[in-house]
């Protein structure tokens, strides 16, 4: 009785996991049909700050910092800017989420139906071929984003605020 029920949850097995490397070569066909891309995320406090970042194809990044706040009783803007280029393991991970959030499927804007006194707002841009896709977010909104969309902007935000540290 033993060896059957071992022998069962041995093909089990070996079913489930055939399933899913088949599933995963498929993702990653899916995947490699994007072409190269350039990722930018903004993050703004209208009137407070705004940090852009921008992603190319040959695995450089740009970050800019600007703080408007106490740029206005500093009375001269400074900006906090950061070039750089991706480890093959920083760009794989970029890589990856992009392609895994789907983009292209979301609306162009969320959150903005209603007056909030929340200004933060997130744009995401992509340009791939001759794609391009924007998606406008405001922090309020109520709309429910895929975990691989959450990742990506969690992703790009540690990646910023690691860079920006002095």
């Amino acid at each position: 009785m033993i060896k059957n029920n071992l022998f069962f949850y041995l093909v089990i097995s070996f079913v489930l996991l055939g399933c899913n490397s088949k599933k995963n070569e498929n993702d990653r066909t899916r995947l490699a049909e994007m072409e190269e891309f350039t990722y930018k995320f903004s993050m703004e406090s209208v009137g407070n700050y705004k940090v852009d970042f921008q992603l190319n194809p040959d695995s450089t990044f740009q970050i800019e910092q600007q703080d408007y706040f106490f740029d206005r009783y500093a009375k001269k803007s400074s900006t906090n800017s950061r070039l750089g280029t991706l480890s093959s393991e920083e760009f794989a991970k970029f890589d990856k989420l992009i392609r895994e959030s789907d983009l292209y499927s979301l609306v162009d804007s969320y959150g903005f139906d209603e007056n909030s006194d929340n200004s933060i707002v997130y744009l995401v841009e992509l340009h791939s071929g001759d794609d391009v896709k924007y998606v406008s977010i405001n922090v309020e909104t109520e709309h429910r984003f895929s975990n691989e969309f959450t990742e990506l902007i969690e992703f790009t935000t540690m990646f910023m605020n690691s860079k920006l540290v002095d």
